[in-house]
């Protein structure tokens, strides 16, 4: 590729490693993971470009409370951390912050697994998958199945057909 990019005198291997992750997210983005990976890298080279960093805040578990809030309230939508700081009055980094140091678990993370746990019940209540994928804030159907066999293990239709079978085989008056 060339010295530039083979040989870098970049010595900050935080900073590289978080640029690398957002490229690899890049392939399939989600705009809350991708922002939150934004708004890390934009603070850290704030950092490195001042002779003495400011002290970063420390993470606010009232802040991650209220953070979790939002997100709960706005589950299914289009959720932005960009809003999120608005309404808090903080920066996208010390929400990310707070509600990673509060809960143990990136607000991205949070919501997919909300959303998962949401398509779960909308499933066993007979949904069809394209419409779960819509109702609980995932893109389309692909995109419920992808996040939905890495928590779950099994896609969704499998999941939703694998519950039908067991009700009916145990229920004696279903026939």
């Amino acid at each position: 590729m060339g010295r530039a990019v083979d040989e870098s005198t970049f010595e900050d291997v935080a900073l590289r490693a978080a640029i690398s992750a957002l490229h690899a997210r890049l392939v399939a983005p989600d705009p809350l993971d991708v922002e939150a990976r934004l708004a890390a890298i934009a603070e850290r080279f704030q950092h490195r470009l001042r002779r003495r960093p400011p002290a970063v805040p420390d993470p606010e578990p009232t802040i991650a409370d209220q953070l979790r809030e939002y997100l709960d309230g706005h589950l299914t939508g289009d959720v932005t951390l960009k809003d999120a700081a608005q309404l808090l009055d903080r920066s996208i980094a010390h929400l990310v912050r707070s509600f990673t140091r509060r809960y143990r678990i990136s607000p991205h993370a949070y919501v997919i697994g909300a959303r998962v746990d949401l398509a779960r019940k909308l499933l066993l209540q007979g949904m069809p998958p394209a419409r779960v994928a819509v109702d609980t804030g995932f893109h389309d159907q692909a995109h419920l199945t992808r996040h939905f066999t890495r928590h779950v293990s099994v896609p969704p239709a499998r999941y939703a057909a694998s519950f039908t079978r067991f009700t009916v085989a145990e229920d004696p008056d279903r026939s």
